[in-house]
């Protein structure tokens, strides 16, 4: 027996997913099968059959026409033989620059519209992800990058390493207040947090 392929996989499950689908309102209707339970909702109530019946019939089409349309690009794949993509001495300088030409969104900037959108999103992320970070708050295999090491903070909070505060709700004033121990150098209170 022949193994079937990845595109008739996808048809079968499409074809089975529009039969579930329509046997699940067609059968209710002619078997007049309800649920008899105290906790339960009607299901489209004075709808009448023919509109019930249409809607399932649409909702099966559309779910085999989209495995069909799936199948159809998987069968496309299907085609494809495999490709040796090794970067060698004679294909390096042309592999570096399409890379360059799709990192720098030329390729997409060649539709002036989608182009400028795609940049804008694309640039934006890649702003986003290289902000100015601490190499304290990383975990610890980024601390372990030189080029995070090397970048100085521009500002960091840190939390007072020996003040230990409480709050109590003062019943007579209807106020919160803080008392705050000393730490064990016995020096003043700190506020918890600090900015520098």
């Amino acid at each position: 027996m022949r193994r079937p392929k990845p595109h008739q996989l996808i048809l079968a499950i499409g074809a089975f997913a529009a039969v579930a689908t329509l046997a699940s309102g067609v059968l209710p209707t002619i078997t007049h099968w309800e649920d008899d339970s105290a906790v339960q909702r009607p299901v489209f109530i004075n709808v009448p059959s023919a509109v019930k019946l249409a809607f399932y019939l649409v909702l099966a089409t559309m779910l085999f026409l989209v495995s069909w349309l799936a199948a159809q690009r998987i069968r496309n794949y299907e085609r494809g033989k495999p490709d040796d993509r090794s970067t060698t001495k004679t294909n390096v300088k042309r592999r570096l620059a399409d890379f360059r030409a799709g990192v720098y969104m030329q390729t997409l900037l060649r539709d002036p519209a989608a182009g400028l959108m795609h940049s804008c999103i694309y640039f934006g992320f890649l702003g986003l992800f290289n902000r100015d970070r601490d190499p304290r708050d990383q975990p610890p295999a980024a601390r372990l990058d030189p080029v995070l090491a090397r970048r100085q903070p521009t500002r960091r909070i840190r939390p007072a390493p020996t003040s230990r505060a409480s709050c109590s709700w003062s019943a007579s004033s209807g106020r919160r207040r803080a008392a705050t121990s000393s730490g064990p150098t016995g020096s003043e209170s700190r506020p918890s947090l600090k900015t520098q």
